[in-house]
């Protein structure tokens, strides 16, 4: 035996065992499944934020675009503000809350349009279509031929697609899906009015009762309520800027020694307020800095004359007049400066200047 063992000896090779006749076929065989059918849903939303606080009607108004039932539903749906307003949380929180309505998951793309290197369309589909289990080769090589691919395959799926950051049109508009089941949400600092079928929701700072309640829940009730009136004072140094009011609330959770009159007297001076709201990578500044750069030079400058005459509504022909005049001799004082997004001093000022051109 052992050395038929050794020579392999065919006759020792069992012979399958033949399928008993009492035994029931299989009903259903399952069918071969290719790799892009056994993926699992699409799920990239961000983590949501915890403290998430107001925006009642906003919420509303974007739950009613993306409820695919409903009357008002619209494909694309875009929230347009200022920096730091919380356009990216209010999105994440609204698009966990329709998750409902696309079981077949969420697409999350940064298209980092305010940064120093925008993200192209080509390599935003490419990054979605592996998102999608199609990788390496299978990926096409031209913009026109991704785009093509990416409407194929979500053809036939209901999901959400969120643009973070979008810059302008021709950024947004290869990725949008053509099928009926799916919608698109988008966050901009600018108005996309060449999206086709786009609904655009502004978004501004909070309200008092919501910024309290946003500092509130960070700081806790009980540091509040020793302080109420230089948390008030605080609230009001931060101009109800959501991002302002977490970098405030941050610094105080982290100096529990700090009373909240430290604070209140290191950002009530405007000329070192920016400095102050700042931890970490959050800055109020740079958060700025970052549109301020997308402006022309023209725009740049009408918006620094602009900031002397503080957070007023003014008629156009004032920010006409800004936007044509020449250099100003003094343009920028502290005490001018608006309480959420005072911007360095072109030229310093000990006292108050008028506005004036040469």
């Amino acid at each position: 035996m052992h050395q038929r063992i050794l020579t392999a000896d065919p006759e020792l090779a069992a012979a399958p065992p033949a399928p008993s006749p009492s035994g029931p076929p299989p009903e259903n065989p399952a069918p071969a499944v290719s790799g892009l059918a056994m993926a699992m849903p699409v799920r990239q939303l961000p983590l949501d934020v915890p403290d998430f606080v107001g925006r009642a009607d906003a919420l509303a108004a974007i739950s009613r675009l993306l409820d695919g039932s409903g009357p008002n539903r619209a494909p694309v749906a875009v929230v347009v503000g200022g920096p730091g307003v919380g356009k990216s949380c209010l999105v994440t929180h609204a698009a966990r809350l329709a998750s409902r309505f696309f079981p077949d998951g969420q697409l999350c793309l940064d298209l980092a349009a305010t940064s120093d290197e925008p993200r192209d369309p080509a390599l935003m589909l490419a990054e979605a279509l592996r998102a999608l289990s199609i990788a390496g080769s299978a990926i096409p090589n031209g913009l026109s031929e991704r785009a093509a691919l990416y409407r194929s395959l979500l053809a036939d799926r209901r999901m959400l697609v969120v643009l973070d950051d979008a810059g302008h049109a021709d950024q947004v508009l290869p990725l949008l899906p053509a099928a009926d089941g799916c919608a698109v949400l988008i966050t901009s600092r600018t108005l996309l009015t060449h999206l086709p079928g786009a609904r655009h929701r502004d978004l501004d700072v909070l309200s008092p009762a919501e910024a309290r309640e946003l500092f509130t829940g960070i700081v806790g009730r009980e540091r509040i309520a020793w302080e109420p009136a230089e948390a008030d004072a605080i609230l009001d140094c931060c101009g109800n800027l959501p991002l302002a009011i977490r970098i405030a609330s941050a610094r105080l959770t982290g100096r529990p020694a700090w009373s909240l009159r430290v604070l209140r007297e290191r950002i009530e001076d405007e000329s070192r307020r920016l400095a102050e709201l700042r931890i970490g990578d959050l800055s109020v500044r740079a958060s700025v800095d970052l549109s301020l750069r997308l402006l022309p030079a023209d725009a740049v400058r009408a918006l620094s004359l602009l900031g002397l005459l503080g957070a007023s509504t003014l008629p156009g022909w004032v920010v006409d007049r800004c936007w044509t005049a020449r250099t100003p001799r003094r343009c920028w004082t502290p005490s001018s400066t608006p309480a959420w997004c005072g911007s360095p001093p072109p030229t310093p000022s000990a006292s108050r200047a008028t506005v004036c051109t040469t």
